[in-house]
């Protein structure tokens, strides 16, 4: 069956590689990834159960969560497990930003994964460049996101409170250890007197993934994320007008917006550059582009 599926798309001119990778994960998106969540165990405590509840009370917010989140989802899924990360992080935008590329919060953290300016510095990043802001961008910020939360991870040496102190600064967590160790008092993440704000933030998380992996008894629609609409990452090996590359693709000027937010000027940076794009407008680009 794939493999007649795979001709009939060759036939149609769609790129055999595209689409066979893209058979190789699998049509639909959702079946693996939440198979793949590991954040599990911890489903029955109070804390969890409290926001689960919580969660069931807004299921419409989430609902239009997981709508924005359908092209970029997969991108951030994917670089994860090439990081051989955790892929329940995946969920961390949704308690972010809603996976909105264009929130902010009032102390100056913006994007999907909600950085701030001296994160994205520490990291290399020019939060000052005149081309791209790496914090709104999808592409950079996930970059920065993940350098952040492994390296917590390598200090902290868990998850649960490498995400702590994503929240909260490793600063604020590490006081809080010293603190416990001086009383002689558990240095498990549930133990911790960490600032109200960061208590919740890790059942908030797991709270999410109990959720979606139990959409239908919550009546909640995972959207269909298939070969079609997982976005794909694209170098650009030289300077383009967005306006170029809109019509190229072929694509909305609202979805490639979406896509790659944080672009400041009317034509790409003057170096190599990564955009995203949904696989039917890859195949539309120009051929001298390359896919990743």
């Amino acid at each position: 069956m794939r493999r007649w599926c795979v001709m009939l798309l060759g036939m149609l001119g769609f790129s055999s590689f595209l689409f066979q990778s893209a058979f190789a994960s699998g049509l639909d998106f959702w079946p693996d990834f939440l198979n793949q969540l590991q954040f599990t165990h911890d489903d029955a405590r109070p804390q969890v159960q409290y926001f689960i509840r919580q969660d069931a009370g807004r299921l419409d917010i989430i609902q239009s969560e997981l709508d924005h989140a359908q092209y970029t989802l997969p991108y951030v899924v994917k670089t994860l497990r090439a990081r051989q990360m955790p892929v329940d992080l995946a969920l961390l935008p949704f308690i972010e930003s809603g996976y909105l590329p264009s929130a902010q919060s009032d102390v100056g953290a913006t994007g999907i994964w909600q950085l701030m300016p001296i994160t994205a510095r520490s990291y290399g990043y020019d939060v000052e460049n005149p081309w791209v802001d790496p914090m709104n961008n999808i592409v950079l910020s996930t970059q920065i996101a993940m350098d952040n939360l492994a390296e917590l991870h390598r200090e902290f040496g868990g998850w649960y409170l490498a995400l702590a102190a994503y929240n909260a600064g490793p600063g604020t967590v590490m006081g809080v250890i010293r603190l416990a160790a001086d009383r002689h008092e558990s240095l498990n993440y549930w133990n911790l007197a960490l600032p109200y704000q960061t208590r919740d933030y890790v059942p908030r998380l797991l709270a999410m993934s109990y959720i979606l992996r139990h959409a239908a008894a919550f009546h909640l629609r995972l959207p269909p994320i298939t070969l079609y609409n997982r976005a794909v990452l694209i170098t650009l090996p030289k300077q383009l007008s967005i306006q170029q590359i809109i019509r190229d693709a072929q694509i909305p000027v609202g979805l490639f917006e979406y896509l790659n937010p944080g672009f400041s000027r009317d034509y790409t940076p003057p170096w190599r550059t990564q955009i995203l794009l949904p696989p039917v407008n890859v195949w539309a680009f120009d051929h001298d582009y390359y896919r990743e």
